[in-house]
């Protein structure tokens, strides 16, 4: 028996009751606001593994000129722009050892044109490559290319961390959090060179090439993983900013890394 305050519905009527009404609009609207808070935090968590990639099962061969400084890039020409790509060993290995490996056989391979096999990695404008062949092809040998255009910027002090630029920029997608840290220390301490990551006031980011004046890369690993302030003097390279820093210019500011968190480790 219906009571007084209870509503029937009729299926061949297709009349809702008020209260009826009332309920499902108020579900749909929590589901709505559920659905939209959702999707905002899945487009925030996979921001940077939506903007960097790692084309690790896309082998290929780019060409270009090879330069040491301010770190191992091949110049190449893309798009009617020339590119400088920073250079990366396999693993958690810089290119320094694969360079040394094959130098004599060409008698060097300062600005020499080469073209080199391996993996390219790339996120907000900056591209690496992993070197897998241990022979580049098609060497000028008797040919010789300038060095990279420098301008000097002048002194500056930032704010930010030091990372990884490999896993960073998308091999580890996203390259951050607190197991990234310890990669971070493994891959640097392997000869990759050392990236300072700085925020602007309004999010973006900017990546400077770390130049050590006076110090070993071992002097910076123990700051992975810490907010720090550098100061030095800044040159344009191209595409690449470059930091050289001094012994003794940087200052702790914070032992929490906004990068890769806070975890101890080895």
């Amino acid at each position: 028996m219906k009571k007084e305050n209870e509503e029937f519905f009729i299926g061949w009527n297709g009349k809702l009751g008020s209260s009826t009404k009332k309920v499902l609009k108020r579900t749909l609207g929590l589901f709505a606001i559920t659905w939209l808070v959702f999707v905002m935090i899945f487009t925030l968590a996979t921001t940077k593994a939506i903007n960097s990639e790692f084309e690790l099962y896309n082998r290929i061969y780019i060409s270009g000129v090879f330069h040491s400084s301010p770190a191992p890039m091949l110049k190449v020409k893309n798009s009617g722009l020339f590119e400088n790509i920073l250079l990366v060993g396999f693993g958690k290995h810089g290119f320094e050892k694969l360079n040394s490996e094959i130098s004599e056989e060409f008698g060097g391979l300062e600005g020499k044109h080469m073209s080199l096999y391996g993996n390219l990695i790339y996120y907000n404008g900056k591209t690496v490559f992993q070197v897998l062949d241990h022979n580049p092809q098609d060497v000028y040998k008797d040919q010789y290319f300038k060095p990279i255009n420098a301008e000097l910027l002048g002194e500056t002090t930032l704010e930010g961390e030091i990372i990884d630029p490999k896993c960073y920029f998308g091999v580890m997608k996203p390259g951050r959090g607190r197991i990234h840290r310890s990669c971070a220390v493994r891959c640097l301490s392997g000869g990759i060179p050392p990236v300072f990551l700085i925020r602007t006031e309004i999010g973006n980011e900017q990546y400077y090439l770390l130049h050590l004046e006076q110090m070993k890369l071992e002097d910076f690993i123990p700051l992975v993983g810490k907010q720090i302030q550098l100061k030095g003097m800044v040159e344009q390279y191209e595409d690449w900013l470059v930091l050289n820093v001094r012994k003794n210019d940087f200052l702790i500011l914070n032992e929490n890394s906004d990068v890769y968190e806070n975890e101890e480790f080895d």
